[in-house]
């Protein structure tokens, strides 16, 4: 029988062969069980089918993913994992890049009995850069085509046993990662969920002239996710966490964090300095308080920034003494 921490670094694997456009080195990770469903490629079935679904590029000078906002659930057969993935592929010439920038949800489920992967799902939430290649080569639908799919295919967690923490600290990271799931999909009573009736949330964008928005309440922090999907419709809430303090015997917790946002265009402009660099736009700093057994966030300050974050990550192939031609880098 599998563990959930084998399951774990099967999809770090995954993640890391598939954006490298390696997927047959994953073949043993299926069998005839085996489904594939992307919004890119559709749906696949037999191993054979999926790995030659899944082939991208190998001749990339540069290639890296980011696996962020992971959580864990289970159900009866499998073990279940549902993560953002924020890809990376680019050709280099000389000190210039281009790239091509992708990624969205996955839903990763492994049977606990066999050791194998019953299904893999992904939705394609935002693409950048040099798209004739999943289109014209690859035989991609693109973000275009397919944001109808946008819950139907990865959609509400809710539907399997969450695996709780042990660690107080991680059940507040995975809280928050519960809340921006639905925060992208949109789904606002279930976002309201998980806030306080006076919830007060102020927020600072870029674009803005003037003094910072501020939303008291459940009925304006519904139109505070009204106002940001109107903003930018291909949102993703993906988040590095900076610090997290336990207050008030534990009931209370004061939250900084930064919201890493490959959509936005500052991340278009990257050379071989910046190629394994995560791009921040925003900094949240959060207060959550705890009701009964469920952390509940109260008030939230959203600032912007210009920031770059290289912590998190390890490099996992460098050209023989070329210190800045990065192959292939992986972040969790």
């Amino acid at each position: 029988m599998v563990r959930l921490a084998a399951v774990k670094e099967m999809f770090y694997t995954f993640m890391e062969e598939y954006v490298c456009g390696r997927p047959e080195n994953c073949r043993t990770m299926f069998d005839g069980a085996s489904v594939v469903e992307y919004s890119t490629i559709g749906l696949q079935q037999s191993v054979g089918n999926i790995i030659k679904a899944l082939k991208t590029s190998e001749d990339f000078d540069v290639h890296y993913t980011t696996v962020a906002d992971l959580m864990e659930f289970e159900d009866e057969q499998d073990y279940i994992l549902m993560a953002k993935g924020h890809h990376f592929q680019a050709y280099r010439d000389g000190a210039y890049l281009f790239p091509f920038l992708w990624g969205g949800k996955y839903e990763f489920a492994v049977n606990k009995e066999r050791g194998k992967i019953d299904w893999i799902k992904f939705y394609l939430e935002y693409e950048f850069g040099n798209t004739y290649l999943p289109k014209m080569q690859w035989g991609w639908k693109l973000y275009e085509e397919t944001k109808e799919l946008k819950t139907s295919i990865v959609g509400d967690y809710r539907k399997y046993q969450a695996i709780v923490p042990r660690e107080e600290k991680e059940q507040i990271r995975t809280e928050i990662y519960k809340l921006l799931w639905d925060w992208d999909n949109f789904y606002v009573d279930k976002c309201l969920e998980r806030v306080t009736e006076d919830v007060y949330a102020r927020v600072k964008l870029f674009e803005e002239v003037g003094p910072s928005k501020e939303y008291y309440g459940k009925a304006e922090f519904a139109q505070l996710m009204k106002d940001n999907l109107a903003y930018e419709d291909q949102t993703q809430m993906s988040v590095l966490f900076e610090d997290i303090s336990l207050e008030k015997d534990g009931n209370e917790a004061l939250v900084h964090m930064k919201r890493y946002n490959p959509g936005k265009i500052v991340n278009k402009h990257v050379d071989v300095s910046t190629i394994h660099k995560l791009f921040c736009n925003m900094r949240f700093t959060a207060k959550l308080v705890k009701q009964g057994e469920n952390w509940m966030l109260k008030e939230v300050n959203v600032t912007p920034i210009n920031d770059v974050d290289a912590l998190g990550f390890n490099i996992k192939e460098v050209k023989e003494n070329e210190l800045n031609s990065v192959q292939s880098a992986f972040y969790r």
